[in-house]
């Protein structure tokens, strides 16, 4: 049985190893791989591990009844010999990116990488496949920073070699 601090170090673990794809995926909409939605088994016990340790299982159950989070929690029934019907929680789904870093604390840094990564590529589209690499300088960085903040029309793109420029 998993409980939400559980989910939130499973998601932590996705994040850290997948986030730069992530990141690609949100701004050019081409999941090939699948990534999204991301389902969450939580681990139902069998009727055998419900008897054994009742109070558990009630306590799961209630921490599920009692959590507000982002994506969707979906509940199943079972009909077991012994205890009857009963509703638990199957598995929470995230739908996209934005669920997985509110669910770990991560939604700022994210949104200013997201933001940043689509305001360079929509300059320079040959980097979507470079910037993933640089999540951590696109997330943290301050706005001052003049190597993120592209936005600033004091920034243009480099003359290629050999041209002339008002020097």
């Amino acid at each position: 049985m998993k409980f939400p601090d559980d989910v939130r170090d499973l998601i932590k673990r996705k994040y850290q190893s997948k986030h730069r794809e992530w990141l690609k995926v949100s701004v050019s909409g081409n999941d090939p791989q699948a990534l999204w939605p991301l389902e969450i088994s939580l681990g139902i016990p069998t009727e055998q591990d419900a008897l054994r340790q009742q109070e558990g299982v009630r306590a799961w159950i209630a921490v599920w009844k009692s959590w507000r989070g982002s994506g969707v929690l979906v509940w199943t029934e079972r009909h077991w010999h012994s205890l009857g019907v009963q509703t638990i929680p199957l598995k929470i789904i995230l739908n996209s990116p934005v669920d997985a870093v509110y669910w770990i604390g991560e939604a700022e840094a994210w949104s200013r990488a997201v933001e940043r990564f689509k305001t360079l590529v929509q300059r320079w589209p040959a980097l979507i496949d470079v910037l993933p690499r640089y999540y951590s300088v696109l997330a943290n960085s301050d706005d001052r920073d003049a190597i993120v903040d592209m936005r600033q029309p004091r920034f243009r793109a480099i003359p290629p070699p050999n041209t002339c420029c008002r020097c």
